[in-house]
């Protein structure tokens, strides 16, 4: 089961949503697999709510396109977490 640690501040919020966005970064560099901005966006959504404790929120109708790869992302965004040695 994954746990997050949500910060009490807004300092460490903000911290913790910037150290999210570098993961994303690192985990899908532009020489890579590419991945659609909306799968990256789904990483970085559910990155941000263990790290930063921001509610992942999918701005994609359900049963679409972007909607699967919003949740792809999340299940990757997840595996990530997992791996994060600095949790």
């Amino acid at each position: 089961m994954l746990h997050a640690n949500h910060p009490q501040t807004q300092a460490e919020f903000e911290a913790e949503y910037a150290r999210a966005e570098r993961i994303v970064e690192a985990a899908f560099p532009r020489h890579g697999t590419p991945r659609s901005d909306v799968f990256k966006a789904g990483a970085a959504a559910i990155l941000k709510y263990m790290l930063a404790g921001r509610p992942v929120l999918c701005p994609h109708d359900p049963g679409t396109v972007e909607h699967d790869a919003f949740y792809a992302g999340v299940d990757a965004g997840k595996k990530i977490y997992c791996h994060t040695e600095e949790r």
